[in-house]
């Protein structure tokens, strides 16, 4: 029987400004790394002497900066109003929940800038969706319906169902409405109560309502999770956003 072998690396971290953190492997994963002090992976951002920085006081969450100013594995892209990082994780949760998770991470649940930072959302929806085993899903994004608009009479011109003006991004880096790419005839709000929005990702789904793209999309309640007509809409992820450090 072939054997495989891991090497381990001690760890060290300081209770100074910033904690150093030696990376090692994971046992019984070899090829993965992770931070020792900041319990999480770090794969192969370390640099040459296994060292990496972590913020004090977010050791449990955060993996230090990048040449960016962006969290190891989140992705940088430039905004109008400056620097924006963002990361998709998985999990099944409402809004709020999702909201709470990206606070963990010092971040904010995030919005759309535009249609190609949607294209990114996107493609990093999808990747994350598959590996979970899910073929489709959506993801929560940072977009919440104006107050004006959360009423089912006497509803004012700009919250007329298929309006971008109904809803405001939560996310304050976002300038603009570009960002709202929704399905034809949403949003909605169906049951007058649908206040939170989520992003599809994965393969094209189908179900009494027509085909769902990837790539638009859809308002919902916020305590939506799972979606028992077409599990392919359920929620399977949240979209974090963080003002890069450096940029």
């Amino acid at each position: 029987m072939k054997k495989t072998l891991c090497i381990f690396f001690v760890f060290l971290c300081s209770t100074a400004q910033a904690a150093t953190c030696k990376c090692r492997l994971k046992p019984r994963h070899c090829g993965w790394w992770y931070y020792q002090c900041c319990n999480t992976n770090c794969h192969n951002s370390c640099n040459n002497n296994g060292n990496q920085q972590c913020n004090p006081g977010n050791n449990n969450n955060n993996t230090g900066v990048d040449e960016n100013g962006c969290p190891f594995g989140w992705t940088f892209r430039t905004r109008p109003s400056g620097g924006f990082c963002f990361n998709v994780f998985a999990g099944t949760m409402t809004q709020p929940e999702a909201v709470a998770s990206c606070q963990k991470h010092s971040a904010f649940l995030a919005g759309v800038q535009d249609q190609q930072e949607l294209t990114l959302f996107t493609e990093r929806a999808t990747q994350v969706i598959r590996q979970s085993g899910y073929s489709s899903g959506g993801i929560w994004i940072g977009g919440t319906r104006k107050s004006e608009c959360r009423t089912t009479s006497n509803i004012p011109a700009q919250c007329f169902p298929a309006t971008k003006q109904a809803f405001v991004w939560n996310d304050n880096m976002v300038t603009g409405v570009d960002g709202f790419i929704f399905r034809d005839g949403q949003p909605d709000n169906n049951m007058g109560n649908q206040n939170c929005l989520y992003l599809l990702g994965g393969s094209p789904s189908n179900d009494v309502w027509g085909t769902w793209y990837p790539g638009t999309m859809d308002d919902t309640k916020c305590d939506y999770t799972l979606n028992d007509r077409n599990m392919d809409r359920s929620i399977r992820g949240y979209v974090c956003g963080i003002r890069s450090r450096t940029k």
